[in-house]
């Protein structure tokens, strides 16, 4: 997976170069380059933590940060998409306005269960990976995906209003690697498939919104 993350960085780095880094700085700039390069960073901590053997001791302090790490890389992700729909409706700042206080309830929930609504999975011998569950009879960490899910819908209710052929086959991209990712009997496989599309869609979003401004 990271080694596919690794690669599609380097391939990609020259048009990165001549539409992202050439480019003056902005909002979605900054919020792209986060986007871009945080998975980069952080993704060898998710398979320190998640693919390695730790004592019980050492997962009770280290399990929430990965879902912490993964929380803002969403973040950063959809604050690109934000200023994409706001760029798109001529700048209208009820629609800003709006899809800014959706974003901060999503991630004030998330925070919350990330903070207060996480167990740690239990080992099936003395070590095992340190991976996160949700307390019995609860599913807020299924909530935790669930509400980015919802704020996305919400989201591309404003993009299919004014869509042209080349927005839709952009959003049928990201539809179509959010579907392959969620029905995919090989996750491993599929997340890296994810990710290398999502990246691309994000690119080319950026690309155009920074062309508007």
């Amino acid at each position: 997976m990271y080694t596919i993350v690794v690669w599609d960085w380097a391939i990609a780095l020259p048009r990165k170069y001549r539409f992202i880094w050439k480019t003056h700085w902005t909002p979605v700039k900054v919020a792209y380059l986060l986007c871009r390069y945080w998975v980069i960073a952080a993704v060898p901590y998710f398979l320190w933590a998640f693919c390695t053997n730790h004592t019980v001791e050492e997962c009770e302090k280290i399990y929430r940060i990965p879902v912490a790490l993964a929380m803002w890389n969403q973040v950063t992700s959809e604050v690109i998409l934000v200023i994409r729909t706001y760029a798109f409706f001529n700048r209208n700042n009820y629609i800003l306005t709006l899809l800014v206080v959706a974003l901060a309830g999503v991630v004030a929930y998330q925070l919350y269960v990330d903070t207060s609504e996480m167990l740690l999975l239990p080992f099936l011998q003395e070590t095992g990976p340190c991976l996160p569950m949700s307390k019995p009879h609860l599913a807020q960490l299924l909530g935790f995906f669930v509400s980015a899910v919802l704020l996305e819908t919400g989201r591309h209710s404003y993009d299919w209003w004014p869509c042209s052929p080349p927005h839709f086959l952009l959003l049928s991209l990201h539809v179509s690697a959010l579907a392959t990712f969620s029905i995919s009997s090989q996750p491993g496989h599929c997340y890296s498939l994810y990710l290398f599309c999502y990246d691309d869609y994000f690119f080319h979003h950026a690309r155009a919104v920074l062309l508007i401004s």
